[in-house]
């Protein structure tokens, strides 16, 4: 005897209240704020506090696939005392699962212009330095005991949706010669999650932690009193048994660039147009497989 089997409900219909659950950020399971950044609005600013002239990049990395970078934004030379304006995430990005972003900042001058000005001190950066700082939310899943990576602006925009949150970049000379220069590639992690104690600090306190030009005392590749911050002499490689490795530096870190991010969930009236969307795209499906007998 033929049995019609339980009409389920349209996968489609689940996908708003993923986006709008912003409660206990730490116990989010591993897809819950791992939403594709075409749903949001966000974007980058860039600030670059030093006497040098840095050309920036953002790449978007695509956590579903080791971290390969996907899109490249080429913000280009920032003068000495200088900012971006917003940096969107770009169109090819925006159509993948991702939204993790590793900074690529090179130094194409030196303190002053030409050969250096005077009054040169450790905090300044010459030309050739590079920094990679790289940004994720890592979830240790209970159920497995690995670590999954998740979007960035999703996990900001459920715990500060529509408010800019600077990260301060730290530089570091990794060859001790004394000088942050040619011979210094530096590596920097912030796991956000870990950083915003799950979404519950402040915005005040996020934005008065570290303040332009500070000098801070980094030891087996942390700050003292700060979680989620981390900092290398060699990129970091990720592994979901231990999370995120490298070489630890230790020594003292200069405050001179950061990155502004911003993430917000959709606009009630945007998410009405999303669930039309998805409505129509759902019985377009439907009807085709009917048309085809499944």
């Amino acid at each position: 005897m033929h049995q019609t089997p339980a009409r389920r409900s349209p996968w489609w219909l689940a996908l708003p209240m993923m986006a709008l659950s912003p409660h206990a950020l730490a116990t989010t399971g591993p897809e819950a704020n791992s939403n594709d950044c075409s749903q949001r609005d966000a974007y980058v600013i860039e600030h670059n506090y030093t006497r040098t002239a840095l050309d920036f990049t953002i790449n978007y990395t695509d956590r579903r696939n080791g971290g390969v970078i996907v899109d490249s934004d080429h913000v280009g030379e920032i003068a000495a005392g200088g900012q971006s304006g917003k940096r969107e995430i770009p169109d090819k990005a925006k159509k993948l699962t991702l939204c993790d972003v590793v900074n690529h900042t090179r130094a194409i001058g030196n303190p002053g212009g030409g050969g250096g000005g005077a009054g040169a001190g450790p905090d300044d950066i010459w030309s050739g330095a590079e920094h990679d700082q790289k940004f994720e939310v890592l979830y240790k899943d209970p159920a497995t005991g690995k670590y999954v990576q998740q979007s960035i602006f999703h996990f900001l925009a459920l715990a500060y949706g529509g408010e800019e949150i600077p990260f301060i970049d730290f530089w570091f000379d990794t060859s001790g010669d004394g000088t942050i220069d040619a011979s210094d590639h530096m590596y920097a992690l912030y796991d956000i999650g870990e950083y915003t104690h799950s979404g519950t600090d402040s915005i005040a306190a996020l934005r008065s932690r570290f303040a332009p030009g500070q000098a801070v005392d980094i030891l087996n590749g942390r700050i003292a009193g700060v979680d989620g911050l981390y900092f290398n002499t060699t990129a970091f490689t990720f592994d979901e048994n231990t999370g995120y490795q490298g070489t630890n530096y230790s020594g003292k870190g200069y405050g001179v660039t950061d990155h502004t991010l911003y993430g917000q969930l959709p606009e009630p009236a945007s998410l009405a147009l999303a669930l039309s969307a998805l409505a129509v795209a759902g019985m377009g499906s439907r009807r085709a497989r009917q048309r085809h007998g499944t």
